[in-house]
């Protein structure tokens, strides 16, 4: 077996590989586009590794790509294996291949991945490649028939390629309840009024019913514009929104009161998800399948249990578009 970096003419078979595993139906469009995969990769907005066998036909695909605002923010993933190929460790080594590549090292500072909570393998797999958990989202996704519909969540977890101090603007006392803090972060406790406009970004996720907000910048307007941003989710039929706030930004304080206020609970950290870190608010419409969630590691473990408090003591609030 061969590993190595995609080159425009291996993105065929990687087209190839995805219909001979997913049929027509992965979510993911680029990846059935040879050229679209290509130029993505060109732009350093996907990271492709793949294996081949000695005759050059793909047989493996795994991805980093952009997932944050930040552009140093990549996210593992499109992690695909031919039915043939699947033992003897060809995920591992194309992780290996993806993280030693100049490609990789040229463009990411952090590396992520979202980890299944109803198995342990993905954690496993995870931990043993230095990830480390920092985040659970709560009823990310819905999962299949079989488990009457009920909502999948996912540990986030990530590993710094090239680590850099932050400032997290908290209140001490929420700061202590965030597990397994990163050396080099100072935390500055005194709320300062916010200034300028709110920059403040969402995205709606139509299968999974999630909304995701970015929140870049609390300015004097923020109270306005989150709460209109927040009635768009109720209307377009979110079932789970999840606030990602960046802690760099001096007037994050008010924005955490005022989530808290709406009925959000943490969720935990995500390191540089704007360069600076961001914290995880997030609010679910119906109550999350706590007994589902599997979590392997102590700090997995402790993660859950703080996410979990922070739910059962949230401000009760109506859910309605």
């Amino acid at each position: 077996m061969k590993y190595r970096m995609l080159t425009r003419a291996d993105a065929p078979g990687v087209a190839e590989l995805f219909r001979s595993v997913y049929g027509d139906e992965y979510a993911f469009p680029t990846y059935y586009d040879p050229e679209a995969l290509w130029r993505e990769n060109e732009a350093s907005r996907i990271l492709s590794a793949i294996a081949l066998t000695e005759e050059d036909r793909v047989v493996g695909h795994l991805a980093a790509f952009r997932s944050a605002p930040f552009d140093g923010f990549y996210e593992g993933g499109a992690a695909v294996v031919h039915a043939d190929h699947r033992k003897g460790g060809v995920l591992e080594h194309m992780e290996v291949c993806l993280v030693q590549s100049v490609e990789f090292m040229s463009s990411a500072q952090e590396f992520a991945t979202d980890a299944a909570t109803h198995h342990p393998y993905s954690q496993k797999a995870a931990v043993r490649f230095g990830y480390r958990e920092s985040a659970l989202r709560v009823s990310n996704m819905p999962r299949s028939q079989e488990s009457g519909w009920k909502r999948e969540s996912l540990i986030c977890m990530s590993s710094p390629v090239k680590e850099r101090p932050c400032t997290w603007h908290l209140p001490a006392d929420f700061a202590d309840r965030l597990t397994g803090r990163r050396p080099n972060r100072t935390i500055v406790s005194d709320s300062r009024k916010p200034e300028g406009l709110s920059q403040i970004v969402l995205q709606f996720f139509e299968a999974a019913k999630v909304a995701r907000v970015n929140i870049a910048q609390v300015g004097e307007d923020f109270l306005e514009r989150f709460d209109a941003v927040h009635r768009q989710c109720l209307e377009q039929g979110a079932e789970v929104i999840q606030v990602h706030l960046n802690l760099g930004c001096p007037g994050a304080p008010v924005a955490l009161e005022h989530l808290q206020g709406r009925g959000f609970f943490l969720g935990g950290v995500l390191y540089r998800w704007f360069d600076d870190d961001a914290l995880l608010l997030q609010a679910v419409k119906d109550d999350p399948d706590w007994e589902s969630i599997c979590a392997v590691s102590e700090e997995a473990q402790a993660l859950l249990k703080t996410v979990r408090e922070e739910w059962e003591n949230r401000t009760p609030t109506e859910w309605a578009g």
